[in-house]
């Protein structure tokens, strides 16, 4: 079992290692890269092949095989983690693997939506004690917290002082939530510099911490933690209308909610809405970019001749008074209403 576990580990290091010399010698020598590429993908394929075989012989041994912490070239890792880790995606959606961790998400038993409810009355403390039961019972919860605070942003708001209980509770209780998952989160990026020495591997503990970094929702979970401490503090000075307050408190429900969006995400089917949903964001925002920087510049060129001939002081007095915002806000107004006008200026054809 613990040769099995070293040449699955062997496999994997070498698909990685190729695939790094390739992206090194793309920079230098095309022919030489595609090389490098193409034993990569050969590893891989071995990797699978491998799977495949030992899955046929045993499908336990296996898994505990993906699962075992083994030594090759003194790199000690799981072959499983590892290839998450360094994102080979062939070998992590891999039958076996698949079976792995449905095997680790439902604590055992049938994965299947439907038959894990109904093995609760047969099985509860197994399914208590399941991945899956505290993922589910964690984003219900977190369901419950968004709509209470929700129905809070619906009610005027007071200072902490004047406020009722049942409104306090309301609030607080989304600023409770969002600081536990931010600790946890901060908990599992510094996990990468504690680490047990009989588990650690050869890899540098900073390079483990870039990876937790890596993280759509943990960008999420800061960004909310932020907006929560921003809302608590904007809170105890009473104002007459609180217009900063309902900006924070209306920030950090949006965003809390596109982090409960994690549950659709994940899903099956809907997770791969998500996905083409993050490539076209990405590709939205690289446009947007563009379109601000060509916009400041077609500003400034407007502002600077319909200008009179004196100071145009761009950086003055307070920051939401700057006359940079208005030369962005008004140009894009500008390109908006130019399109909008020549779409109704387009002759439509009559039915």
């Amino acid at each position: 079992m613990e040769e099995g576990g070293q040449s699955t580990l062997h496999r994997t290091l070498s698909t990685v290692i190729l695939s790094k010399l390739s992206e090194v010698a793309r920079l230098k020598d095309a022919l030489l890269a595609d090389q490098f590429n193409d034993h990569s993908k050969i590893f891989k394929k071995r990797v699978c092949n491998m799977m495949d075989t030992l899955s046929q012989k045993d499908r336990e041994d296996t898994f505990i095989i993906l699962d075992s912490l083994v030594t090759v070239w003194k790199i000690q890792a799981k072959p499983i983690f590892f290839a998450y880790e360094f994102l080979l995606y062939d070998v992590i959606a891999h039958p076996t693997s698949v079976a792995w961790m449905d095997q680790k998400w439902y604590n055992g038993l049938i994965p299947n939506w439907k038959r894990f409810i109904w093995n609760v009355k047969d099985h509860p403390f197994v399914v208590l004690q399941s991945l899956c039961f505290r993922f589910l019972l964690h984003y219900v919860l977190f369901g419950v917290v968004l709509l209470m605070y929700s129905y809070f942003l619906l009610t005027p708001l007071e200072t902490y002082k004047e406020a009722s209980m049942f409104h306090l509770f309301l609030e607080i209780a989304l600023y409770i939530w969002t600081t536990l998952d931010f600790l946890e989160d901060l908990m599992n990026s510094l996990g990468a510099w504690i680490c047990n020495k009989e588990e650690e591997t050869r890899r540098k503990s900073g390079f483990k911490f870039l990876f937790q970094l890596n993280d759509m929702w943990k960008a999420l979970g800061l960004l909310c933690f932020l907006l929560a401490v921003c809302s608590c503090l904007s809170r105890m000075k009473k104002t007459e209308t609180f217009n900063l307050t309902k900006r924070f408190c209306g920030l950090l429900l949006i965003f809390s909610y596109l982090r409960c969006s994690r549950v659709f995400a994940i899903h099956r089917f809907t997770g791969r809405s998500f996905m083409f949903l993050r490539y076209m964001s990405e590709h939205l925002v690289q446009f947007l970019f563009v379109m601000i920087f060509m916009i400041i510049g077609v500003g400034i060129f407007y502002v600077a001749l319909l200008q009179k001939n004196e100071s145009m002081t761009t950086f003055s007095g307070k920051w939401s008074k700057w006359k940079i915002w208005y030369i962005i806000i008004i140009r894009t107004f500008n390109c908006m209403e130019k399109f909008s006008m020549i779409s109704l200026a387009l002759p439509r054809r009559r039915p």
